[in-house]
């Protein structure tokens, strides 16, 4: 894989801790694997959520929603 990888996940805000505590924290770190909520699911975040995992402020995201078929 290459590093600096920006995914998308509905719930990335709670999915983060999981992946950072799991067997693939280290290489998320080493990675830099960074997630934004897509733009339709953040509006169901709270305020704070929304400020932190959003992707309209993720620098990097450019003008992609994150909402691709599943």
């Amino acid at each position: 894989f290459w590093s600096n990888i920006l995914y998308g996940y509905d719930i990335k805000c709670a999915f983060e801790k999981i992946l950072l505590c799991s067997t693939l924290g280290d290489n998320t770190k080493r990675l830099n694997m960074q997630g934004v909520v897509p733009a339709f699911h953040g509006h169901a975040h709270n305020c704070l959520c929304q400020l932190q995992h959003h992707s309209k402020h993720k620098v990097g995201a450019g003008k992609e929603g994150f909402e691709t078929c599943e």
